[in-house]
């Protein structure tokens, strides 16, 4: 049994695409959310909403936006369950890109049924379609012991590195 199922949740079997402009709202409302939920973060939808429309406004064709590329997990009721950024960032030093994953956010109703699982094999497939991809990262706070397991379980460890922050003064 998958240990991040609750025992009264099921399975569903979510796809997952690329997401457009008529996916905005949904990830405006994420976005805001997932800044409320891991950083008390004080800003407007509409602060998230102007900085979401022009990534989404992006005609990529088949391939990822460099400046970031949103991926929404659909039920079969097609309601949006969760969302993914990734961001592409040329690392010289491992000869490549790195694939940053960015605002993983799960709607309340369906955690725990697998939705991260998608999205970020999702990540995994694309990357997989770009050769020039040499690694996955992503952040998480220090104290989000579950979130660090579950991506364990992704196959993402722990790098020798630390994190500094400095805001705009």
């Amino acid at each position: 049994a998958d240990p991040r199922m609750e025992p009264d949740k099921q399975p569903v079997d979510f796809r997952v695409a690329k997401a457009t402009e008529a996916h905005i709202e949904d990830i405006v409302e994420f976005s805001y959310d997932l800044g409320m939920e891991i950083a008390n973060a004080e800003s407007s939808k509409a602060t998230h909403r102007q900085g979401l429309s022009r990534l989404l406004r992006a005609d990529c064709g088949d391939g990822l936006n460099p400046e970031g590329t949103y991926f929404v997990a659909i039920s079969p009721e097609e309601k949006i369950a969760g969302m993914v950024l990734i961001r592409q960032e040329v690392n010289p030093y491992l000869g490549g890109l790195v694939f940053f994953v960015h605002q993983v956010f799960t709607r309340k109703e369906f955690r725990k049924m697998g939705v991260v699982a998608k999205l970020f094999q999702t990540v995994k497939d694309e990357a997989s379609k770009t050769p020039m991809v040499k690694a996955i990262r992503l952040l998480v706070l220090k104290d989000n012991t579950i979130a660090q397991k579950v991506y364990e379980k992704f196959g993402m460890h722990k790098p020798d590195l630390s994190l500094l922050d400095c805001n705009k003064p």
